[in-house]
């Protein structure tokens, strides 16, 4: 029997690698997490924390660990920095690829996997990154408008607003 590994499976990854991995393994998490419908507020407001740390810690994970983990080759690994799927941690060397951008790839990958779909991986996953910031700018821009106070305003109030 063959084993085959899971994208997600740090045991291939050098030790010395394993504690920035795990970060970017808790991204994909919470990633994967905050897309499911009905998730309470308190969880969201929790995985969001989550990832703005890693954000904002600034570590990365070489670009063959990171190959390791989304099961790809090193070569891959760069197309996808070029291609703008990762993003590298400014003045690496060698060159490391950011946690978040790492764990964001890692949760699209792991669902388009999951779906057998795959065939153009590269395109799928740059579709769902895509699709993932599309649907968080909306979901954005519906929070600040339940935020607003809204007035009233009569139709003689509105032509003179109009001019």
């Amino acid at each position: 029997m063959t084993h085959t590994h899971h994208p997600l499976d740090l045991s291939r990854l050098p030790d010395k690698h394993l504690s920035v991995a795990t970060a970017a393994v808790d991204v994909a998490d919470a990633i994967e997490a905050l897309g499911v419908e009905g998730l309470p507020a308190d969880a969201q407001a929790h995985l969001s924390a989550i990832i703005e740390r890693q954000k904002r810690a600034g570590l990365g994970v070489p670009v063959s660990s990171a190959a390791a983990m989304l099961d790809v080759t090193p070569r891959t690994v760069r197309k996808w920095i070029d291609g703008g799927i990762l993003e590298l941690v400014a003045g690496s060397t060698p060159k490391k690829v950011t946690v978040l951008s790492l764990g964001a790839a890692l949760a699209a990958v792991h669902r388009i996997r999951a779906a057998g779909q795959d065939r153009n991986l590269f395109k799928l996953v740059l579709d769902e990154l895509d699709d993932r910031r599309t649907r968080r700018e909306l979901a954005d821009r519906i929070d600040a408008l339940e935020r607003r106070a809204w007035t009233a305003v009569s139709d003689a109030d509105l032509d003179d607003l109009l001019g």
